[in-house]
């Protein structure tokens, strides 16, 4: 009389024994799969969009840093300590902008 060999595990045990046997198999069983497209033509349209925005950003920045400058020049004619103030502000913000593009190069983007 043949006895089965899980007659005496639990179902627990049982039901670890067959986890264990998937896994096995998914391991034993899986093929390796490779892409056969080209992902830069993917991720292009997404790499041209990214460009468009840094110039967007960039250009903004010019703009703002060249209006703070000329606020600046006004308001030191005219002794405007307000005016200089918000003039020194417009410059840093247009400086930052303008290096946005400078440290996303340097990150690799």
């Amino acid at each position: 009389m043949k006895r089965n060999k899980h007659k005496k595990l639990g179902k627990k045990t049982k039901r670890i024994v067959a986890v264990m046997e998937v896994i096995m198999l998914s391991f034993i069983m899986s093929i390796p799969c490779f892409a056969a497209i080209d992902v830069g033509a993917i991720t292009k349209p997404i790499d041209v969009i990214k460009t468009v925005l840094i110039a967007v950003v960039v250009g903004i920045g010019t703009i703002v840093l060249i209006l703070g400058v000329v606020d600046l020049v006004t308001s030191w004619g005219d002794h405007n300590t307000g005016g200089l103030k918000t003039a020194a502000f417009k410059i840093a913000a247009g400086g930052l902008l303008v290096g946005i593009s400078t440290l996303l190069a340097l990150m690799g983007y």
